[in-house]
């Protein structure tokens, strides 16, 4: 059985998931599309998985999510 963050992965294979640190904390960033970057930033207890339908409308628009 496959782990369900596994499978959330798999259902958006456009969205590239990168960590970076800042200031010493690792912070997970989701990358797609091409243009002019967009940052969405979610509210404690959300996810950028609640972002999923604007990130693919914004990357269909012509920016980079």
């Amino acid at each position: 059985m496959k782990p369900l963050y596994d499978e959330i992965l798999e259902q958006d294979p456009g969205m590239e998931h990168v960590y970076t640190k800042v200031n010493g904390q690792r912070i997970h960033c989701v990358v797609a599309g091409k243009g002019q970057p967009v940052l969405l930033i979610p509210g404690w207890p959300q996810t950028w998985y609640t972002w999923r339908h604007v990130m693919r409308a914004l990357a269909a628009a012509g920016f980079q999510r």
